[in-house]
C-alpha cells in the first residue's frame, strides 16, 4: 500500500484537519482509507473507492480529491 499524508481547510467551517492515508491500486480504480486529525486528535477514519480514469487524474490525486470531498461532507461541528 502507499501513503499519502495532507492538510484540508474544512469548505464551510474553516477548520483544518491533518490526514494520513493508505491506499492501493486496482486497475483503473483507487480503494484507499484515512484517518482524520484535528489539533493532533484523531476524529475520524473514512475509506473509499476512486475511479481515476482520465490521463491527468494520478492516484494520489484521486485519493486526496475523495478525502477532501468526505472531510467536506462530514459534520464535525462538535470538535
Amino acid at each position: 500500500m502507499q501513503t499519502l499524508r495532507g492538510l484540508h481547510t474544512h469548505a464551510l467551517t474553516g477548520r483544518v484537519f491533518a490526514w494520513l492515508g493508505q491506499y492501493e491500486v486496482e486497475g483503473t480504480e483507487v480503494r484507499w482509507q484515512a484517518w482524520i486529525e484535528r489539533d493532533g486528535r484523531p476524529v475520524d477514519r473514512i475509506e473509499g473507492r476512486t475511479v481515476f480514469n482520465s490521463a491527468d487524474m494520478t492516484a494520489d490525486k484521486a485519493v486526496t480529491v475523495g478525502v477532501h470531498s468526505r472531510i467536506d461532507a462530514a459534520d464535525y461541528d462538535d470538535l
